[in-house]
């Protein structure tokens, strides 16, 4: 090794060491004369008894007991960086002697003399018994972690001993990280969340550092979206952090793919659509729709599928607040198209007719057929009549082998014949509905324990009660699927103590009218349907009973709250009535969630 000195400092301030100078060849020029060896460098050292210092090394090793110490010189320490601790420099492989002839041939992969790439090279070591000594290796680990950053991995393979090593194989040779332009490690901290970052987290199967750094960046996300305070205050961009969180969906790992579903769910619901949230909402949909390809929605779990569905239907509603507002514009045709068709094929995935898929997939189809695209519906219907006249008459005149054939197809391709939905439009005006009790801000006051007066109950929750209970036995299931979870969160998270009660228990001296979230415990006046879907693949239609749906869907929400209300009346009585359902239930379904077992 040769004196530090200035020729080694660039213009702008930048050390550079030459400890590990750029080689020729991988292998024979760290055994040449001219080229230092950190081991070599190291044997020198340890060569004296107690300690040893010298001109031409930047510092002093002291032989004590449990291991060397080492002291940088003076002259060495001055002329280090004053901002910053100086650049990491890599531990390079040793070979063997045996090698230099077949080594003659890879001096064409010659490395040129620039600042060095960092790329992860595994170096295979043969058996070296001449640099196998493990103090030697320790006092080079201890020099490098002094004066820069070890860069050797895994340090329990690189560093093993003669009598613990493992022979040397393609697959457990020890890691030799060299240092990237940029200067960053491999398994450092990512900054920004990129397409490309999700691929390659993607195609990096079994790198367990991929799943804490994806935690990390959901939960600067999260920070971002403004749903957790940011440490340093940073500012809030919710059309950006909406983007990054549904990038980090598309990772294969099952619990960062759930966390960012969850948080860009949670962002989609506390929009207060104001036309700042508006900016890139339709770019969310484009991205949300590469998401759910059909290739993709078919090789995740139910759970999965369920997140991303749920994320579908909201966000189809956000639009229509948006829409509303005159905040954006119509959609293209072709847009809407795709949308309809992802919705479509996520309910036709759901074989198993797993309930809250199929709940969540119907509404996110109801509400993407109602987004306003530009398509000219009166030309559109002129066109196929005037088909239709054609065919028919090609058809009278007994031209049937001409043209009648091909202009009636033209009459009714891609013909997607839908009525709007009385269901629907119940479950929009129950939402909002249940938005204004929880953005009441007198019923906030009310719950201040500071304030004098007792809690208040809002005047919009009765007229809710009587919303439900005059449309749950009349509408669609899915209109009672949806107020079963608007009194749920309610009862969970409602403006104060009286709403909460209210909510779980209803207005019981009004009658079924009024009914609270214990009243679908016990749901059994609901009509039964008839399903034809399964005749697709040749099977006998279905007997669907909704009630059995309804009870199972609050029956969990029961569990839920035994588990997470804040407030012990709900808690007793949410027990009790659990207990009084398992002696009377019959459905082995029912049954199955009364005892937490497996879901629907």
């Amino acid at each position: 090794m040769s004196n530090f000195n200035d020729s080694f400092v660039h213009e702008e301030g930048e050390a550079q060491y030459p400890l590990a100078p750029a080689p020729r060849s991988r292998r024979s020029t760290i055994r040449s004369p001219q080229a230092t060896n950190i081991p070599v460098l190291a044997q020198n050292v340890l060569s004296d008894s107690s300690s040893s210092s010298s001109p031409d090394v930047p510092f002093s090793v002291t032989r004590t007991p449990p291991s060397p110490v080492i002291q940088l010189s003076p002259a060495f320490r001055q002329s280090l960086p004053l901002a910053a601790s100086p650049p990491p420099f890599a531990l390079v492989s040793r070979g063997s002697p045996l090698e230099d002839e077949e080594e003659k041939d890879e001096e064409k992969d010659e490395f040129p003399h620039q600042a060095p790439s960092f790329r992860p090279r595994r170096h295979h070591f043969e058996h070296e018994e001449h640099e196998e000594n493990p103090e030697i290796c320790h006092l080079a680990e201890e020099m490098l972690h002094h004066a820069g950053s070890l860069l050797v991995t895994p340090p329990s393979r690189a560093m093993l001993t003669p009598t613990r090593r493992h022979p040397h194989t393609p697959y457990n040779s020890p890691e030799v990280l060299h240092l990237d332009d940029d200067g960053h490690s491999q398994h450092e901290m990512p900054e920004f969340v990129t397409k490309a970052l999700i691929l390659q987290w993607n195609s990096e199967i079994g790198n367990s550092h991929n799943v804490s750094r994806a935690t990390k960046l959901i939960e600067r996300m999260r920070q971002l979206g403004g749903l957790d305070p940011s440490p340093d205050g940073g500012p809030i961009d919710i059309p950006a952090s909406r983007i990054g969180l549904c990038l980090l969906s598309g990772l294969n790992n099952q619990e960062n793919k759930i966390h960012a579903l969850t948080s860009l769910l949670e962002i989609l619901k506390a929009d207060n659509y104001s036309k700042g949230n508006s900016v890139q909402l339709v770019t969310l949909a484009i991205q949300l729709l590469r998401l759910m390809n059909r290739e993709v929605m078919q090789a995740v779990d139910i759970d999965a599928q369920t997140k991303i569905a749920q994320v579908y239907n909201v966000l189809a509603e956000t639009l229509h607040h948006h829409y509303g507002k005159h905040h954006i514009n119509a959609l293209t045709e072709e847009l809407k198209e795709q949308l309809i068709q992802t919705a479509k094929s996520i309910e036709r995935l759901n074989r198993l007719e797993e309930v809250e898929l199929k709940f969540q997939a119907h509404c996110a189809l109801e509400g993407v057929r109602r987004l306003k695209d530009d398509k000219q519906e009166l030309f559109d219907i002129a066109e196929r009549m005037y088909h239709t006249i054609v065919g028919a008459t090609q058809l009278y005149l007994g031209d049937a082998s001409g043209e009648a054939f091909p202009e009636l197809e033209r009459a009714f391709s891609g013909l997607d014949p839908h009525m709007p939905t009385a269901w629907y439009d119940a479950i929009l005006v129950l939402k909002r509905m249940a938005r204004d009790i929880q953005e009441d801000p007198s019923l906030r006051e009310a719950d201040d324990p500071d304030m004098p007066n007792k809690p208040k109950e809002s005047k919009k929750l009765t007229p809710l009660l009587m919303f439900i209970g005059e449309n749950y036995r009349q509408l669609n299931w899915k209109f009672t699927y949806a107020a079963v979870e608007v009194l749920f969160q309610l009862s969970l998270h409602g403006p104060n103590e009286k709403i909460r009660s209210r909510a779980f228990n209803g207005a019981k001296q009004l009658g079924r009218d009024f009914p609270g979230l214990a009243s679908f415990i016990d749901c059994h006046d609901m009509n039964d349907y008839t399903s034809y879907k399964p005749m697709v693949h040749l099977e006998r239609p279905h007997t669907i009973d909704p009630n059995i749906r309804i009870r199972h869907a609050a029956i969990k929400h029961v569990h839920d709250l035994l588990d997470h209300s804040q407030d012990e009346q709900i808690r007793k009585k949410a027990a009790f009535i659990i207990r009084r359902r398992e002696r009377v239930e019959e459905d082995p379904h029912v049954m199955s969630a009364i005892q937490r077992k497996n879901s629907y």
